[in-house]
């Protein structure tokens, strides 16, 4: 894994060099870097007691030669504080532009499966993602990825890639898989006062190791914002995920997960009240004893573009009294 870091280290800054002729010129944002911190506080309302994590800490570095190719190269230094050094690299591709609105991306980033998964601590009014997407999602890899822009009258986006299958983690010498993956959205603007966003994604995924499984995923998701003024904003969000995988070393047995994610926003100006719902079901064909309901509700406050203030009670297993969670989370999240 150290010589797997170094490396990409070493291509980070020869892409540098390549892009540093335009440094200078701030407009063109040729070279820029990225810090982006969450502090978090929870309270565990059920067994009373306080917690203080390891501040979430990423640090990014991109660049782009001419607005036709670019690199990103980003660091989890949480990871650091952890001890765990294989999962301090998140991110480092490189891209280019091709004719008719596509773009190649190749190395270490996210697989194109699930909307929910995609969205940014920026781009998301609540702090962590569903459990769907944290589960089902296949998350970093290593690959390849094509991807279209503002297809036919600016409504259709897709990706489209071949990944190793195996995440973050280098394969041993016994070890094989493949991962395909692709995904396509469809967008409408209505006066530029509606937005309605719907999208499709399936992977299928094959290992070979001790165990032989296959896995087929996929996922629908859709999405509403009103936007009538432009300090006053409602967003609804919606995204099912379901899993399929069989493993043929033992008796060939099927397996079958999904989750349900929705939430609710109202921003107004500085503030903005949030609720999400999620249901997740482990192993449905297996008297589903693993099944998870998460509820909860936020506020945040943007005290500048940069800075936010987040307010959030959770609620999990809430049918299920000998196992429920109440949990109340306050987070500071800075992005410069």
């Amino acid at each position: 894994m150290r010589k797997t870091i170094l490396t990409l280290i070493c291509l980070t800054f020869i892409c540098m060099s390549l892009f540093a002729i335009d440094i200078v010129d701030t407009d063109k944002k040729t070279l820029a870097i990225t810090t982006d911190i969450i502090t978090e506080c929870f309270f565990n309302i059920h067994d009373t007691y306080w917690t203080f994590p390891v501040p979430a800490v990423d640090i990014e570095f991109s660049g782009k030669r001419k607005g036709k190719a670019g690199f990103e190269f980003s660091l989890d230094l949480e990871e650091i504080f952890n001890e765990d050094y294989n999962e301090i690299l998140n991110t480092a591709y490189l891209w280019v532009d091709l004719p008719k609105r596509l773009k190649l991306t190749v190395g270490q980033f996210k697989a194109p499966f699930g909307q929910e998964i995609s969205l940014g601590k920026q781009s998301r009014p609540y702090p962590f993602h569903s459990i769907s997407s944290d589960i089902i999602a296949p998350g970093l890899d290593r690959g390849i990825m094509i991807s279209g822009n503002n297809y036919v009258k600016d409504i259709i986006d897709f990706d489209a890639g071949i990944f190793n299958g195996s995440g973050t983690e280098l394969k041993n010498i016994n070890y094989n898989s493949i991962l395909i993956t692709g995904k396509i959205n469809l967008s409408f603007n209505i006066k530029d006062k509606v937005k309605i966003r719907t999208g499709y994604s399936a992977l299928y995924n094959w290992e070979h190791d001790i165990i032989h499984e296959h896995t087929f995923s996929h996922g629908l998701f859709g999405s509403v914002q009103i936007k009538p003024i432009s300090y006053y904003k409602i967003t609804y969000f919606a995204e099912y995920m379901e899993r399929h995988y069989t493993n043929e070393t033992v008796n060939a047995d099927a397996h079958w997960t999904y989750g349900l994610f929705n939430y609710l926003a109202l921003k107004v100006k500085k503030f903005e009240v949030f609720t999400t719902f999620e249901f997740y079901r482990e192993d449905a064909e297996y008297q589903s004893l693993e099944d998870e309901w998460m509820l909860s509700s936020g506020l945040n406050f943007y005290l500048f573009k940069y800075l936010k203030f987040t307010l959030m009670y959770e609620g999990e297993n809430w049918f299920n009294q000998d196992v429920y969670e109440h949990q109340i989370t306050a987070l500071a999240h800075i992005k410069f």
